[in-house]
């Protein structure tokens, strides 16, 4: 399976990742509020970009694939909502609603909400990922390796905040927030988008060496190391 060869081509990063000072300070109950506070407002502006990747990816989906899709895009509307309602009650700016894009139009936000360097990178990857399936000659490998970008960010917070279960020295302040992205239903399904992907490549016959293999080798280590920067981001640069 593709899934199980590129997380096992890039083990090592895949399991620092978890080890990211932000998350080891959660564990021991050491990380400063303001950081904490810092992520909440970044990666709600990430998400808010999240969504136009993943309308594309279902504008080019298969017939099969939407009842999957369309469960997950349901519980990022609800997870909008749920950002800015804890940024609201830490009395956070949100961003202005005119805004079409935190990649290009950052001047749109009020200053004190604008995205982070690492928040612009990993925004402007995922343009660039829409550009390309956009300019794809074959419709379908267009939707494979949105896919697979789709299915490793995912993948990259279950096993980050999976970090975090059950560990003593989490504060109970932040239970809800790992559980978010560790309850069994998200857990599922993230496994059902590895799923997803290891039939789309296996049914394309895309071979180990290929091009759009390689490409899928590419778009998993860039995902590990754009959600390494955003975690160090969130610390701020002189605390890492």
């Amino acid at each position: 399976m593709i899934t199980t060869t590129l997380l096992d081509e890039a083990k090592h990063p895949w399991a620092d990742l978890p080890k990211h000072a932000f998350l080891e300070r959660m564990r021991a109950g050491t990380l400063d509020p303001a950081a904490f506070t810092r992520w909440l407002a970044q990666d709600y502006l990430f998400v808010v970009d999240f969504t136009k990747l993943m309308a594309h990816l279902f504008s080019l989906a298969p017939r099969r694939d939407h009842a999957m899709l369309l469960a997950g895009f349901g519980a990022i509307a609800d997870e909008l909502q749920w950002f800015e309602s804890h940024l609201t009650s830490r009395g956070h700016p949100l961003p202005s609603p005119t805004h079409t894009s935190l990649a290009t139009t950052p001047g749109a936000l009020n200053p004190a909400a604008l995205p982070g360097d690492a928040c612009v990178a990993f925004c402007n990857w995922m343009v660039a990922r829409n550009d390309a399936a956009s300019t794809a000659a074959d419709v379908r490998s267009a939707y494979r390796m949105l896919l697979v970008a789709f299915w490793a960010m995912e993948h990259a917070y279950n096993i980050a905040w999976g970090s975090l279960k059950h560990q003593s020295g989490v504060s109970a302040a932040y239970a809800e927030y790992v559980d978010r992205w560790t309850n069994p239903a998200f857990s599922a399904y993230v496994d059902d988008l590895r799923a997803a992907v290891d039939r789309e490549f296996a049914e394309a016959g895309v071979t180990p060496g290929s091009d759009e293999w390689v490409a899928a080798h590419q778009v998993v280590a860039d995902v590990v190391r754009l959600e390494r920067d955003f975690w160090s981001m969130c610390l701020g640069a002189n605390d890492q």
